[in-house]
């Protein structure tokens, strides 16, 4: 309940600002009917909706909008690339290409809990980790199932989220869609596959223990614009959507400062 009244609050004074101008701007003013009036709010409400705003670096509450619930359906705002230009030099990447090449034309046989088998967990976790990493990573135990390797964990989700791999008959298998792009562009055409499962389907909250934080995943799409747009340029203050957050006062009731560690895929 504590979380919905906060959620409540939030809202209630993110339309503060937009309250406030409707009301200077119906100042003195007489309407003929309740339809007159409402074409003056509508009127208003376009025109408040399409102004750019400083605090979402330029972007309107519309375009912003459009951007947090709809970022793969908004190109007026936001394109992909299909395929990279250059081979993507990240470590999900690197794991993916390790998987796949143990998966191979014949597939592999899952555990009877539906995870890989440990003849590939471990030796794909070690050829990423490297010796002394894996070596940590061991020292108080071998890996003992897919989910004490993480990275190769969620990888796997996110594959076959992306559609690149799936379950059939048993065994795990790379499908049509993932040979053809490998085929074709190798990594620099899966890579974004990968990427927009784990932006509009992965649930970030997976696994780590703490409660779902839905403003940090839905803003994501407005984080990597922001680094496209401002990425080369060091910034002494909070940045724009640091600040933008902390006017949305209801998500943050939600928030706890510590947060458990991962190693980073992407």
């Amino acid at each position: 309940m504590a979380q919905e009244t906060g959620k409540d609050e939030g809202s209630s004074q993110a339309a503060q600002p937009f309250l406030k101008e409707i009301r200077r701007a119906m100042e003195g003013r007489s309407f003929a009917s309740i339809e007159e009036a409402q074409a003056f709010i509508d009127l208003f409400s376009l025109k408040w909706n399409r102004a750019a705003i400083p605090t979402f670096d330029g972007l309107s509450p519309e375009q912003m909008s459009r951007l947090l619930y709809f970022p793969f359906d908004s190109p007026h705002i936001v394109t992909f690339a299909p395929t990279l230009n250059n081979p993507p030099d990240a470590p999900i990447a690197a794991i993916f290409a390790l998987l796949a090449a143990a998966i191979g034309e014949r597939g592999i046989k899952t555990t009877a809990t539906g995870n890989l088998p440990l003849s590939v967990v471990r030796p794909a976790t070690l050829a990423y980790l490297g010796e002394h990493s894996y070596a940590e990573r061991t020292h108080y135990g071998a890996l003992r199932s897919e989910l004490d390797a993480r990275e190769l964990h969620v990888t796997r989700l996110m594959a076959v989220l992306a559609g690149l791999m799936r379950k059939y008959r048993g065994s795990f298998v790379l499908t049509k869609l993932c040979r053809s792009q490998m085929s074709r562009n190798g990594l620099a055409g899966v890579y974004p596959l990968l990427l927009r499962a784990h932006l509009a389907k992965f649930n970030w909250a997976y696994g780590d223990m703490y409660g779902d934080l839905r403003l940090i995943q839905d803003s994501a799409l407005f984080t990597l614009l922001l680094l496209h747009r401002h990425g080369n340029e060091w910034r002494e203050q909070p940045s724009m959507r640091m600040r933008s957050c902390a006017r949305s006062p209801g998500y943050w009731t939600r928030w706890r400062t510590t947060v458990g560690r991962r190693r980073k895929i992407w």
